[in-house]
């Protein structure tokens, strides 16, 4: 144990040292103006997990598992929320050797691996179309190591693709690849640096327009591609320290991340002329440039909250204002009070419906949320360990909806040896909250005409 701590400080102190001694020289980015839309700085002592996962999107390229490594039979890794670790400025993604035999998030089993690594994952948290994306790292020299930065569909489809930065080969050529949308053909564009990209930190980055991407390596430009493929949906953001290949492995290996910005392009002035370098002083969406007022309410007969992406909303009673530079894209998420409310949907202007604003000019947000009406049936299971259980209908006439709620959210609902009906002239559902899974041992009835659509219950 000892050992392994004075690994890790040594680890830490010399990633402080290169971070001062190898800061190069930065070229400022400029364009008509940029406004910065998300950032974490790494400056805390975890990671901050509203903004970002430890693992790979639910299928990655579409279903519904969430697992914790990418390419099996390829890539060698397992993704492990303990092989991130955020502190005196930087966040560290470790690969070291460890048995691993399911690399599912929270069980089940998908392979076996003999390695594990660390990867971050703004998927249903930040993404956005189009912009300035750069991170600032230290890589890794090696055959095996395959660490990357890179950008896929916020809608967790697969192609296209944006490698900003990816290095499979071993150093100091990196690669700065893209795939097409519309074939999923891969372009192939290499740098080769005349710098050793492993001996400290680097700013690699991407501006992605309509029809192009021109890829950046400490601020001068590495490469550019103009092609109607180019993707044109919103993406959000990953880096990670893949395994691949064999030979040269170290384990407690480190991939160093000082930072990672994303900007938008505005044409009414902006925060920032140029992009700001690592020497500057660190980027804030609060500028002196052009501001507009998010305003949102939540109104109805029943209660909830909303919180945005990125920023914090300041509530006076029912109504939370932020302000943020002309051109944010603010993500908005309304929650209904769990037990007793459910979310009826957005209103006001026009783009407050998808829950995605942008803050071209100042905007208002409505909220409702109403009251589950009273339960039709009820039912209370005192024996069950994660608490009562109810049910209610929401709605009225032929549009009625049946929820199954548990008193403790996080847990399972589980009805042990027990039957349950479920009857009127009105369509029936199912619904739960997300972390949980439904089991019914027993029988389910359906009456009275009653429609049941059911979705994420394990009837056994």
């Amino acid at each position: 144990m000892e050992i392994k701590n004075c690994k890790k400080l040594f680890q830490t102190v010399f990633a402080l040292m290169i971070l001062i001694l190898f800061s190069f020289y930065f070229t400022p980015v400029a364009h008509a103006g940029w406004n910065l839309t998300f950032s974490d700085e790494f400056n805390g002592s975890s990671l901050d997990t509203t903004k970002w996962s430890t693992c790979y999107p639910p299928d990655l390229g579409g279903g519904t598992i969430q697992i914790c490594t990418n390419n099996p039979g390829l890539e060698l890794e397992c993704y492990e929320a303990a092989n991130v670790t955020e502190g005196n400025g930087l966040l560290t993604l470790t690969a070291q050797t460890q048995s691993i035999s399911s690399c599912y998030e929270g069980g089940g089993t998908y392979g076996s691996y003999n390695y594990s690594s660390g990867m971050i994952s703004s998927y249903g948290m930040f993404s956005q179309l189009y912009g300035y994306f750069e991170a600032r790292m230290q890589l890794l020299d090696g055959a095996m190591y395959w660490p990357a930065f890179w950008l896929i569909p916020a809608n967790n489809t697969w192609p296209p693709e944006i490698d900003i930065m990816e290095d499979y080969v071993g150093l100091p050529t990196i690669y700065q690849n893209w795939f097409s949308q519309t074939t999923g053909e891969e372009t192939v564009l290499s740098y080769t640096s005349p710098v050793d990209l492993g001996a400290g930190l680097h700013v690699y980055a991407s501006d992605w327009e309509p029809g192009s991407i021109t890829y950046y390596v400490d601020g001068v430009q590495t490469n550019q591609v103009t092609n109607s493929n180019v993707p044109n949906i919103p993406m959000f953001i990953i880096a990670n320290l893949a395994l691949h290949n064999s030979g040269g492995f170290v384990s407690g290996s480190s991939v160093y991340i000082d930072y990672i910005r994303v900007y938008t392009k505005v044409s009414n002035g902006g925060c920032y002329a140029t992009i700001p370098g690592p020497n500057d002083p660190i980027p804030s969406m609060l500028c002196s440039g052009s501001q507009n007022q998010l305003t949102v309410t939540e109104a109805g007969t029943g209660s909830g909250t909303v919180t945005v992406n990125p920023g914090t909303l300041n509530w006076i009673g029912n109504i939370g204002t932020a302000s943020y530079s002309s051109g944010t894209s603010v993500a908005l998420t309304a929650t209904p009070s769990f037990g007793g409310s459910i979310f009826a949907g957005w209103s006001g202007d026009p783009d407050c419906t998808d829950g995605i604003v942008i803050l071209s000019a100042d905007k208002d947000c409505t909220a409702t949320f109403n009251l589950c009406n009273s339960a039709s049936i009820a039912m209370t299971d005192s024996s069950d360990p994660f608490g009562s259980i109810t049910a209610a209908y929401v709605g009225a006439a032929s549009t009625d909806t049946i929820k199954i709620i548990a008193a403790n959210q996080q847990e399972d609902l589980v009805f042990s040896g027990k039957n349950l009906t479920l009857q009127g002239g009105y369509d029936c559902a199912f619904t739960e909250p997300p972390t949980s899974f439904t089991t019914i041992t027993g029988s389910l009835t359906i009456a009275g005409g009653c429609s049941v659509s059911i979705g994420g219950i394990r009837i056994r």
